[in-house]
């Protein structure tokens, strides 16, 4: 259900013409084994915390429609997703720099319940701030010897991108950032990180004359010369963020999708291409991208590129929680050319 050996994870945001906001991300992990599309309804009791023991409950104000996993005690887990009001967001790892437990006059959530938690009582980003400074996140384990460092990444109708990272001194709340993450180090980091890759353009180099030699580049794209190509989190921040700076601004939602599910194949993991500490082999399980306005979660998994679209504002009326399974099988569209 989850990446308990670590997993990678990059997000972004984006914008169009027509005034809709978007938020996006790739999951990078061996297996999506009991995830599904879940939508959690107006009314639901969502745990703060994994032990049966604790009883301490929200229920959720607003409906909300994401990627996630329902565990054994019917508590919604979502890895992303978007609420009736246009909240977006979703978790991605963050190993070595999470640190939980720093707020413990608060009261206790467990991280893998936060986003199901904010999304479901939150109307928009300044409430999901205030949900996570005004809480404890706890150290509890979902399973027993698998811990789960995370970090927050959120949006709204606004088209402000919040970064929130449990570190060792507190909550780490980065307000107005470029939309762009990955996993560690933390978000201050990355963007420091920037600072080396200032030369990338996506302008053509000119022929210069050196050592008396006419010299040109081979092709197109030696301005991008530089650009890690590496799948490290570092590197991964550095190539969204300048796909990002470099895409054109979309017309319209359809665009916008398209777009995205393009960015986000750019820091793609294929099969056999990576290989966690435990030598087993991650990939971009799949990739998802939401409308704030439109409420429509896009979702398209590795064995399937063809994206599926789940329309929250025709759920939002629901009152039970519903799971949809993923279209896993390759959808190829044969062309009848008799």
């Amino acid at each position: 259900m989850f990446g308990f050996n670590g997993f990678g994870c990059s997000g972004m945001t984006l914008s169009s013409a027509d005034g809709k906001h978007f938020w996006a991300r790739n999951y990078d992990f061996p297996s999506a084994e009991g995830s599904t599309v879940t939508l959690v309804p107006r009314g639901f009791d969502i745990p703060l915390m994994q032990d049966p023991a604790r009883e301490d409950r929200l229920t959720s104000r607003y409906a909300c429609l994401g990627m996630g996993a329902v565990g054994q005690s019917a508590a919604p887990v979502l890895y992303d997703g978007v609420n009736e009001c246009g909240l977006c967001g979703g978790t991605l790892f963050y190993p070595g720099f999470a640190t939980y437990d720093t707020n413990p006059s608060a009261t206790s959530v467990n991280p893998a319940f936060a986003v199901t938690l904010a999304l479901a009582t939150c109307v928009d980003l300044d409430e999901a701030v205030a949900f996570f400074t005004g809480h404890n996140l706890s150290s509890e384990q979902v399973v027993p010897g698998y811990e789960m460092p995370m970090h927050f990444f959120l949006s709204d109708r606004s088209g402000e991108a919040v970064v929130i990272e449990p570190d060792a001194g507190g909550l780490s709340v980065h307000r107005d950032t470029i939309g762009v993450l990955a996993n560690a180090p933390d978000y201050d980091w990355h963007v420091k990180n920037l600072r080396n890759y200032l030369t990338l353009t996506p302008e053509q180099p000119r022929p210069a004359k050196v050592l008396g030699l006419d010299l040109a580049p081979y092709g197109v794209g030696a301005g991008s010369l530089g650009l890690p190509g590496d799948f490290t989190p570092p590197s991964r921040f550095v190539r969204l963020a300048y796909v990002k700076a470099n895409l054109p601004e979309p017309a319209n939602e359809v665009q916008a999708v398209t777009y995205l599910f393009g960015a986000l194949g750019s820091v793609a993991m294929p099969e056999g291409f990576v290989r966690n500490e435990s030598g087993v082999g991650e990939k971009t399980l799949y990739t998802s991208a939401m409308c704030a306005e439109s409420l429509t979660y896009y979702t398209s998994p590795f064995s399937n590129r063809r994206i599926t679209a789940y329309r929250l504002g025709d759920m939002v009326d629901a009152t039970e929680l519903r799971t949809f399974s993923l279209p896993l099988e390759q959808d190829i569209d044969f062309v009848d050319v008799r």
